[in-house]
């Protein structure tokens, strides 16, 4: 006959297989919910990373197109010389473009007497933090011609490629642009005008080496009168 010890030592407790089996079962669930957790937090930074590239490219196209907008021949500004006439120049730098070009989009300096149609400048310099990378800057520059002159500053810091392309074609189409002839440079001094549009295209890389595209198209009133 079992004593009562022998029966409650029987009737509870656990095998050795039993607690293997449930160390087991718990292993594999946590494993799962940490991956699982891990996933989330991967997707959520890559969600961050490309909505912070999406906001950056917001605020550089908006500042072109406002530029551009206002784009106009010069006048009214100092001169280098008087033969100086390019008021619009787009150049190639190998892959990259530059842009230099008078516009009326300057926010002018409360009683300084200063005329609020200024020469900007994009152009790209070797990020220093990252030499694979550009940053694009923007020189707003009172004075025209003078490369010393003016104030810049950088609009994104994340830039693999600058790239533009510009039309002439009168009946340019916005929702059809790809149908047009696009130039590579264009010289005002040469030509005798503005471009009727712009079409501005920039790959950026976010923190996680992650390259994404981005492209628009400007048109420059001042470039269909």
């Amino acid at each position: 006959m079992k004593s009562t010890l022998q029966l409650k030592t029987n009737g509870e407790g656990f095998t050795l297989i039993e607690i293997l089996v449930a160390i087991s079962i718990s292993a594999v669930v946590i494993t799962l919910v940490y991956s699982s957790l891990f996933q989330i937090i991967r997707t959520k930074d890559r969600v961050e990373e490309t909505s912070e590239l999406i906001h950056e490219v917001r605020v550089l196209f908006s500042r072109i197109e406002k530029d551009l907008a206002n784009a106009y021949p010069r006048g009214g500004i100092y001169l280098p010389s008087a033969s100086d006439q390019t008021y619009f120049l787009g150049t190639q730098d190998g892959e990259n473009s530059r842009l230099s070009f008078t516009t009326f989009s300057r926010d002018t300096v409360f009683e300084q007497g200063q005329s609020d149609q200024t020469e900007v400048t994009y152009y790209l310099q070797v990020n220093e933090q990252d030499n694979e990378l550009f940053s694009l800057l923007r020189r707003d520059n009172p004075f025209a011609g003078n490369e010393d002159g003016g104030f810049v500053f950088p609009i994104s810091e994340k830039i693999v490629r600058f790239e533009l392309n510009y039309t002439d074609e009168s009946t340019f189409d916005i929702q059809t642009a790809g149908e047009v002839t696009k130039i590579k440079e264009w010289n005002s001094a040469a030509i005798g005008s503005l471009p009727k549009a712009v079409e501005v295209n920039v790959i950026l890389r976010d923190n996680n080496d992650d390259e994404k595209e981005f492209s628009s198209i400007f048109l420059i009133p001042a470039g269909n009168t």
